[in-house]
């Protein structure tokens, strides 16, 4: 089966249709990694907030368990739709929708979330290349850029960055905000792993049961991957405390044993040393961060198949190791309409 499926309405209906109750997932990563995006660049939870192909992931509850509670969550299957409203504790909102013509009036989105679903429609169309843009994700951008507010944010999560999207979001109706890479769920890594092991066969293969060397080599691989993954989430917790004491070390000090530290540092530190707050923002109130380098050109074949699956695993070799995902947080422009 052609990655092209993904961008079929019949695929996702027979997937969902199919899973009677089924456990929620989550394509590339879940809210964990993507929390602290959220608050730094959408604070305000009262925000009205666009789903788009919402699925059976759990994003939308888990945002709304932490305050963001407008939420209006839509996907192309009815059945994916009915399940995730009866499993709903939030009284959030669940309409069946086709991303690339919404029902839905103008401006009335603060935000507008995407996880996947740009991914699989770019699998369609014939699609060439993933710097191209299709028939399907040029009207999906026109929707959301449609349905958002003057000023609103699109929080894009793909599997490739900001270089390989950047022709989708003509420069006179969107502007960039934000872009970095995002550790894959754990789910999406051992995916990864496991799909890099019968690639190019489907990866329902390494479940069959003369494979189960298969099975043993990605559950050894996982659990090395998830030491690592801790190891840099340790590292980034202790990283500032360091950073911290190394400038107090290379601080000069005055004669007399008196620190030079200026009187506003030290108006812009706590009792423990910790800044107060995030360093000044510009003046629209966005961290203009650059993005980060672009990966490695994928190969050939993941071009030719439309730039990875939507599982947070590229179609391509190069692309079956990738050990994150990219966030682009871009704003609808007064000149987007």
């Amino acid at each position: 089966m052609s990655v092209r499926h993904y961008a079929d309405a019949s695929f996702w209906e027979d997937r969902f249709g199919s899973q009677s109750g089924g456990e929620a997932f989550d394509w590339y990563c879940a809210y964990r990694e993507l929390k602290e995006h959220f608050h730094r660049h959408s604070p305000d939870k009262n925000a009205g907030i666009l789903m788009v192909g919402c699925g059976n992931s759990q994003l939308s509850s888990e945002m709304a368990a932490d305050g963001y509670r407008n939420v209006t969550n839509v996907d192309i299957s009815p059945s994916v739709i009915r399940l995730m409203k009866q499993k709903d504790a939030h009284g959030m909102a669940w309409v069946t929708m086709d991303a690339t013509h919404m029902a839905l009036r103008n401006g009335v989105f603060d935000i507008a979330i995407d996880k996947g679903t740009f991914d699989a429609l770019s699998c369609g169309d014939g699609n060439r290349s993933e710097f191209a843009s299709t028939p399907s994700t040029a009207l999906m951008v026109a929707e959301i850029s449609r349905v958002l507010r003057c000023g609103g944010l699109f929080y894009l999560i793909s599997h490739s960055g900001w270089p390989r999207r950047q022709a989708h979001f003509p420069s006179h109706q969107w502007e960039l905000v934000y872009a970095c890479e995002v550790e894959l769920n754990d789910m999406a890594e051992f995916i990864n792993i496991l799909r890099s092991k019968v690639h190019p066969r489907p990866l329902r293969e390494a479940f069959l049961p003369e494979n189960g060397h298969i099975l043993k080599e990605a559950g050894e691989e996982y659990r090395t991957a998830m030491r690592r993954k801790l190891l840099r989430r340790l590292f980034a917790r202790i990283r500032p405390a360091l950073r911290r004491q190394q400038e107090e070390q290379q601080q000069p000090t005055a004669p007399g044993g008196l620190s030079t530290t200026s009187a506003d540092d030290n108006s812009r530190r706590r009792d423990d040393g910790c800044s107060v707050g995030p360093p000044p923002m510009p003046s629209d109130g966005c961290a203009t961060a650059e993005p980060s380098p672009p990966p490695p050109p994928p190969a050939a074949d993941t071009l030719k198949q439309g730039g990875g699956s939507v599982d947070g695993a590229g179609v391509g070799a190069s692309g079956l190791r990738q050990q994150y995902c990219h966030l682009i947080i871009v704003r609808k422009t007064a000149a987007g309409g």
